[in-house]
Formats: structure tokens, C-alpha cells, sequence
């Protein structure tokens, strides 16, 4: 070639190489058989669109070549630079890679086909298997070896073992492509008989030895499973809430009748002095608070399945909660001859994080456990101390019988009653207090058991409260030095202690005027007919939640002026922001604390006009 590209000369394996003839391709531009090298994207072997075959001097590499039919084939080159007396003339050295190229690619397609996770068969037009990787033997049990040479019915179950022949002599009549495609779901055979799931992928390639099928298997048996899990699993929640809707249901619609009950078995026992009528209506009663407190609890279980129960965690003064139990539970100790037994490691004073209704009622459960599976004359013994990780903890132990190894699997299941018929029970009363505790992020655990008694072992988290000496001196201190000025403030919350605590901190403030109200429905009625100058409202309300009380009190022009302050146990940053961003004046967690409670009492009455 000349500088510019011109082809001078070209020996016979170049002619035959690109299909040209001597006097066809003496004379034309390198360009025609090499145009990759020299294509006009910034190529540097360009020079103002013309070739500069001195930028190639002393260059070797990779390109494509292009025949005189027209293929494209890789080729090796190198061009070195001469010196004639005619001028500078450049050498082009070219070597046609093609097949080195293909077993390259073999090599390659050979090593994919190989380590790949899914099975890959191929197989002639009669079915006969010609190549099989090793994934294949994880899918189908058979080695490459085993296979090869073998009609591929022997991987497939009936019907399809029977009908796959006719397949591919249809296909190959009609062309219609019944085997051809991805994503067929069929089934499999392994070797050892059994049959499983999978996903097939067929191809078609025709080769020199004619119709080649390539088949790509993937075991989907997981795959299906999670399907069926998820789908069951959906069914499962479906038919629990169903499950859970009904007993909340029912649970109220046996009340009504079982309160006749009751109140005429009553009436039985209080007008008549006959020992027969006496009797029966014992027997009424007995059986019918057996029912109330079996419907109780189911409604209580179905409450906590469905989400629906609330739960209001407080600082909760420990040993009047376990004290109120006992004096509960004293007739029925008494009737068996069983003691009581009460002991302290803490200080008196302790506070646990809790629902003191919910606490209270797992005491009772623990404890009545305690005296109804011991032995006469025996012993029902509660303990409070403290563990390491500074958590609360309460054992209640029994001197009798204990519980069985495989009895001890079933505790904390619904309904279950181990063996105990004769018992008095309705079987709900541990899943009851396990769901209570984890609520108030506690614990609940069988501590031990033996031939000696039991141990049931409850922890929970210590809280931190004002005393009520320091919450009576904080407010005479407010009194003396606050003027929170006058008006009216509703407080919505169902806690009772809560609503006397609000009460007695505002009764020294006699310009005050405070309503309260236990249900949101009837806070809101009260908010439109009193219309306050400020609304205190908890967020868990039995009716309805605090959130929707916001949300209805906002959106009603009458109500909508007037600040809404949330008091609730629920410190959360996502819910304290929410709160606020709904409409809320201001956001205090319990336990109250009195000094910020007046703050932003104070805060919203002295820029408010007091309602008439």
C-alpha cells in the first residue's frame, strides 16, 4: 500500500482470503476490505477522511475484514513501514482468525453450558440425547454419561413420555411449534421415580447433521412450594381475622342474654329462703360467671389477634396491683386451705412500665393458677426482685404437682386445659397473659417444674415517675408562682387514675372549669356543645381512636379552632409527628409530666378568650 491506502500488490492467500481477483483488487483503497479499522468515528487512522495508513506503521491488532460477497470475518493484522527508492511503501500482514475465533467461542459456550445452574440438554430429531451438562445430574439424578445416546422420554412422567415423540414428528411436518417456546410449566421424572415441577425452555437450530433441539430444565419444586406457602398463608390470615370478627361478634351477642341470667338468678336468690331454689340459683350463677368469664376472655384473645385491644403503658405502682389480687383471690385460697404468700426485694414504691388493668388481670391469672393446681394446706408464693439487666421480675410458685414434660409443650395454647377437666378453667387464661405482657414489652415464661411446684416467671420494665409527694409539692409550688389564668379544658381518656391525677393538679385553680369524658364519641359531642377554649385528648380510647377524635374535631368547623393536645404513652417520633402534622397544638408523654402540662395550659389560655 501507499501512504494514502492504494493497494500495489497483494499475494494469492490475500486474493483468496477476501474472494478477489489480482486485477480487481490492485488499485482500490485498503478501506473496501477493512472498513472497521478505518470507519469515520473519530477513527485515528483517519486523516480528513482520507486513509492514513502511516498511523497503522508498526501497529498490530484486531479488526474485521469485509469479502467481495460481502461476509465479515475477523482478522489478525500488522503493517510495517518500507523505504523504496520509488518512496515509502507499507506492508499489511493479515490473518484470517475465523476458526480460531469459533473454538474460542465454543470453548467458551462449552464453559457457560457447564458451570450453569440449570440443565441443559440437546437432542436430535429423534429424540436421542446428544450433549447434557452437568447440572443436569443435580435436576434429573442421571449423569451426562447416562444420558447421552438415550431417547429424552426416559426424563419425562406419563403423558408426556408417551406423547413426545409424536411432538416433534408434528413439529416437523407442520412447523407447529408445540415444544418450541419458554416458560412451559410440565413435570419431570428423576431417576429414582419421583416425579417434580419444572420450568422448560426449548430452541431450535438446524446444523450440517440436520434439527438440532436445545432444552433448558430448571427445578421450579421451591419456587411452587413458596407459591402454595404464600397462597396458604394469605388463606390462614384471612380465615384468623374471619375467625377473630366472629368471636368478637358473638362474645357481644352472648352478653346481652347472659346478663338476664345473671340478674334473674339473682333476684331468685335474694327473694326466696328455699333451700332448693337457693341452690339452683347458685348453680345458675356459678355456671353463668363461668360463661362470662369464658365469653371475657375470648373476646380479649380475638381483640389481641385482631389488633383491635389497646393497651396503655403507664407507670404503674407495682405492689398495690399484686395486693388488689390477693384480696381478690383470698375465698378462693381460703376454700382449698391454700396460704398466700407475699414477698418483697424491691422497694414498695417500685413502678413497672404497664396497663394496670391488663397487669392486674395476669397477677390474677398466675395466681389463681397457683391456688387451683396446688395441694391442699399448700403453699401460693409471690415474689418481686430485681434481675441484672435491672428489669422487673414477679414468680409465682406452687407446691404442687408440677407440670409434665410434654405437658409443658402445651402450655400457652388456646383452650388447652392439660388433662385438668376437673378444674375450673376456660383454658385461655396463659395465652391471655403471655399476649398482655408482650404487649407491654415483657416476658412470660414456665421458670421450672418438678414434683415440688412450679414457677411461672413475669418480667417487665421498671419506670420512672414523679412521687406523689413531689407531684403535691410541684403544684403548690405552681400555685404560688403560676397564673395560668382562666377557662375551660375538655380531657378525653378512658384511664381513670389519669383523669384524677388532670383533676386534682387543676382543682387548685378555680377559674379552671374541667369536663372529662371516657369514650371519644362522647368527647366529641361534649367538644361541639361546651365548645372549650382547650381539648386534652389520649390517642387509646375504647369507641374509637384518639387519632380519628383529631381528625373529626379539625374537620368540623365548629370544633376546628380550638388546640388539641395529645397525652399519650406512645413516644414514637413517626406518631408524635403525625399527631402534629394532622392538627395537633402540642404532643406530652405519659407519664405526665405536671410542669409541661402547665406549661402548655398556661401557654394556650392566656392567648385564648375564655368561652362563655
Amino acid at each position: 500500500m501507499d501512504p494514502e491506502g492504494t493497494i500495489l500488490a497483494a499475494n494469492p492467500a490475500m486474493l483468496r482470503m477476501f474472494g478477489h481477483e489480482s486485477e480487481g483488487l490492485v488499485g482500490q483503497n485498503i478501506f473496501i476490505l477493512l472498513p472497521s479499522a478505518f470507519d469515520d468515528g473519530g477513527s485515528p487512522y483517519l486523516s480528513q477522511g482520507q486513509v492514513a495508513v502511516a498511523s497503522l506503521s508498526e501497529v498490530e491488532g484486531e479488526t474485521k475484514g469485509v469479502r467481495k460477497n460481502g461476509d465479515v470475518f475477523p482478522i489478525e493484522f500488522s503493517v510495517h513501514e518500507a523505504k523504496t527508492e520509488g518512496g515509502t511503501v507499507f506492508t499489511g500482514i493479515l490473518r484470517d482468525v475465523s476458526e480460531r475465533k469459533q473454538v474460542e467461542a465454543s470453548a467458551l459456550l462449552s464453559a457457560v453450558v457447564d458451570s450453569a445452574v440449570d440443565g441443559i440438554i440437546t437432542i436430535n430429531s429423534r429424540g436421542i440425547i446428544l450433549t447434557a451438562n452437568p447440572a443436569v445430574e443435580k435436576v434429573f439424578g442421571y449423569s451426562p454419561k447416562e444420558l447421552i445416546g438415550q431417547n429424552v422420554r426416559m426424563l419425562m412422567p406419563s403423558p408426556y413420555y408417551e406423547e413426545h415423540d409424536g411432538y416433534i414428528a408434528n413439529y416437523l411436518e407442520t412447523g407447529h411449534r408445540k415444544i418450541i417456546g419458554i416458560g412451559r410449566e410440565v413435570s419431570g421424572l428423576r431417576k429414582d421415580g419421583t416425579t417434580f415441577p419444572i420450568d422448560l425452555a426449548v430452541s431450535e437450530t438446524t446444523t450440517k447433521d440436520g434439527i438440532v433441539f436445545t432444552g433448558i430444565v430448571r427445578d421450579i419444586t421451591e419456587r411452587i412450594h413458596a407459591v402454595e406457602l404464600s397462597l396458604a398463608k394469605e388463606a390462614a390470615e384471612r380465615a384468623n381475622a374471619a375467625k377473630s370478627e366472629f368471636l368478637s361478634r358473638m362474645s357481644h351477642e352472648l352478653r346481652t342474654p347472659l346478663n338476664s341470667i345473671l340478674g334473674f338468678a339473682q333476684l331468685l336468690d335474694m327473694r326466696y329462703e328455699d333451700r332448693d331454689i337457693q341452690a339452683a340459683s347458685y348453680s345458675i350463677l356459678k355456671a353463668g360467671k363461668h360463661l362470662l368469664t369464658l365469653i371475657n376472655e375470648v373476646l380479649d384473645l380475638s381483640g389481641i389477634e385482631s389488633g383491635r385491644l389497646a393497651i396503655s403503658l403507664e407507670a404503674t405502682p407495682l405492689r398495690p396491683v399484686i395486693e388488689q389480687a390477693i384480696e381478690l383471690l383470698r375465698p378462693l385460697a381460703a376454700g382449698d386451705n391454700i396460704r398466700i404468700a407475699l414477698e418483697f426485694e424491691v422497694d414498695d414504691q417500685v413502678l413497672v412500665q404497664a396497663d394496670r388493668q391488663r397487669l392486674l388481670q395476669v397477677v390474677i391469672n398466675l395466681l389463681s393458677n397457683g391456688i387451683k393446681y396446688n395441694q391442699p394446706g399448700g403453699v401460693a408464693h409471690v415474689l418481686c426482685k430485681e434481675t441484672q439487666a435491672g428489669r422487673i421480675r414477679l414468680e409465682f410458685r406452687d407446691s404442687g404437682e408440677g407440670i409434665s414434660p410434654e405437658n409443658q409443650d402445651k402450655l400457652f395454647q388456646p383452650f388447652e386445659r392439660l388433662g385438668n377437666s376437673t378444674i375450673e378453667g376456660t383454658g385461655l387464661g396463659l395465652v391471655l397473659s403471655r399476649r398482655f405482657v408482650e404487649l407491654m414489652n415483657g416476658s412470660i415464661s414456665l421458670a421450672e417444674s418438678s414434683s415440688e411446684g412450679s414457677t411461672f416467671a413475669v418480667e417487665l420494665r421498671r419506670a420512672q415517675a414523679a412521687s406523689t409527694e413531689a407531684i403535691v409539692r410541684s403544684r403548690q409550688f405552681q400555685r404560688v408562682n403560676r397564673n395560668i389564668g382562666d377557662g375551660s379544658i375538655l380531657y378525653i381518656e378512658d384511664n381513670l387514675s389519669n383523669l384524677k391525677l388532670v383533676e386534682m393538679t387543676f382543682a387548685i385553680w378555680p377559674g379552671v372549669k374541667l369536663a372529662s369524658a371516657t369514650h371519644g364519641l362522647t368527647g366529641l359531642d361534649m367538644a361541639k356543645r361546651l365548645i372549650p377554649d382547650l381539648i386534652l385528648l389520649d390517642l387509646h380510647l375504647p369507641d374509637i381512636s384518639g387519632a380519628d377524635v383529631l381528625r373529626q374535631l379539625k374537620n368540623s368547623p365548629a370544633t376546628s379552632h380550638i388546640p388539641v393536645v395529645i397525652i399519650s404513652a406512645d413516644a414514637t417520633p413517626g406518631q408524635i409527628g403525625q399527631q402534629k402534622k394532622m392538627g395537633a397544638y402540642d404532643y406530652l408523654t405519659k407519664p405526665i409530666d405536671i410542669d409541661s402540662l402547665l406549661n402548655v395550659v398556661e401557654q394556650v389560655l392566656s392567648t385564648h378568650t375564655p368561652s362563655e
